[in-house]
């Protein structure tokens, strides 16, 4: 990571301590969205019950989109979690992803780089801007070990 400034450890400057506040209130939001959607729809599978899963989603947009008004960038995203809906087993965001660094990019821009200690241990970049006196999440990347580089994820 290029950087003027990288933190790694537990002592943070509050606009950083807050970034990474953030992040973290976000990530909890999605593991309980995806955990909570996730089991759901395979108790309606298990039993037959595939009408149900239509049901669900309007509910489910909504919940989502009211996670991605509290903690995203304010902008169209075509492709991701909001036009798919998509849940999963295990939960793509999970409450014990580990902060590894964070990089302060410019005044109002911070990249947290984070460790999924799940089944398949990702590490994760999430970009965010300090706009209108709040951090919000503009982009995730995820580090690929075979190419040597980080690639977007949609949100």
């Amino acid at each position: 990571m290029k950087s003027s400034t990288i933190n790694r450890g537990c002592i943070m400057e509050p606009n950083i301590q807050e970034a990474v506040a953030v992040l973290k209130k976000f990530i909890i939001a999605m593991n309980k969205w995806e955990v909570y959607y996730c089991t759901l729809s395979m108790d309606y599978v298990d039993k037959g019950e595939y009408e149900k899963l239509n049901s669900l989603r309007p509910k489910k947009r909504e919940e989502l989109n009211a996670i991605y008004n509290t903690y995203l960038t304010l902008r169209e995203r075509k492709y991701g979690r909001q036009s798919s809906l998509r849940v999963g087993y295990p939960a793509e965001y999970s409450p014990d992803e580990e902060i590894l660094a964070t990089e302060v990019l410019k005044k109002n821009k911070i990249a947290i780089e984070t460790q999924d200690h799940s089944i398949l241990e990702y590490r994760y970049r999430y970009t965010l801007h300090y706009k209108n006196k709040e951090w919000r999440i503009d982009k995730k990347e995820v580090y690929r070990d075979e190419d040597d580089k980080w690639e977007i994820l949609p949100l």
